[in-house]
């Protein structure tokens, strides 16, 4: 266990980190530098703990982690152990065979978790010194059977998948995962939930690579269901996202990008629903004579 733990300045002009608001940038600060931390980023905390150190409300460090609205921070809730993907990228290294060794030890002590799955696609440069002490535990968002890249499993011939069935979204199951936020968000966007789970699911299979993050689209739309932005706005974010022409020239990550489309077009669509409810209102309340009486006002 590190003393102390540095950070690297660059952290502030980090598109993922600049994206994220006043609480999750503490939360994600605290989650680098507190006692607790380890060489890999992996290691166990538990939300009380954060809430207590951090002077953040529980439920809200709760929220955030549990449904995976931190980008960059995994939150394995079985176990009660959190990964913070680019811990190495913002925190000064060491000497390459002592780094080596502290992350094989951080394995031996905290293997019970699926994150050091997580960990290895971050970092393959460590998957040898992993995989020589034992298999990490398979992550829960990949099929049973797929094995870890280029281990033994991975040589063997492997039976050919059969056809995904198109998803019944009367029938998905509110817990299962699609992304690490979940689809939660399902019952708070009312009859385009089936659209905007097909957008997500469209989008997640695009060849992403801008700054080498994978985009969530079901994290996204999680948060700003959250916050209660409009549902068509939403769809019509991840609509624009999914343009062939975006993904050509990432001139920004996608995150950003379908935020500042969602910030234009929300307000447009509830000031459209505000408008539609006022006449309904009229259409109700008003008598059919004191509406004629007020169309001949002036004639």
């Amino acid at each position: 266990m590190a003393k102390y733990r540095p950070i690297f300045t660059r952290i502030w002009k980090d598109p993922d980190f600049m994206d994220l608001d006043s609480v999750a940038k503490l939360i994600f600060i605290y989650l680098c530098t507190n006692d607790l931390t380890t060489d890999s980023g992996i290691y166990a905390i538990s939300f009380k703990t954060i809430s207590s150190e951090t002077a953040i409300p529980l439920e809200t460090v709760r929220e955030r982690l549990s449904n995976g609205l931190i980008r960059n921070i995994e939150y394995d809730l079985s176990t009660k152990y959190v990964f913070v993907v680019k811990f190495k990228k913002y925190n000064a290294g060491g000497k390459p065979a002592l780094v080596q060794k502290g992350i094989a030890n951080d394995f031996k002590i905290s293997k019970q978790t699926y994150l050091w799955n997580i960990f290895i696609k971050e970092y393959p440069e460590f998957e040898k010194a992993i995989l020589e002490i034992g298999e990490p535990l398979a992550d829960p968002s990949l099929t049973v059977t797929q094995p870890l890249p280029n281990s033994p499993e991975s040589s063997r011939t492997k039976p050919k998948p059969k056809p995904k069935p198109k998803p019944n979204i009367a029938l998905l199951d509110k817990s299962n995962k699609a992304g690490p936020s979940g689809r939660h968000f399902e019952n708070r966007v009312g009859d385009l939930a089936e659209k905007i789970v097909a957008a997500c699911l469209h989008i997640s299979k695009l060849p992403q690579k801008h700054n080498g993050q994978k985009f969530n689209p079901f994290q996204w739309v999680q948060f700003h269901t959250n916050k209660n932005y409009h549902p068509e706005a939403i769809l019509y974010a991840l609509e624009e996202v999914a343009k062939p022409l975006f993904w050509k020239d990432q001139r920004t990550g996608p995150w950003p990008y379908a935020t500042k489309i969602i910030e234009t077009k929300n307000g447009n669509y509830h000031e459209r629903d505000h408008i539609t409810e006022a006449e309904q209102f009229k259409d109700y309340w008003i008598s059919p004579e004191l509406k004629e009486a007020i169309k001949n006002i002036g004639h």
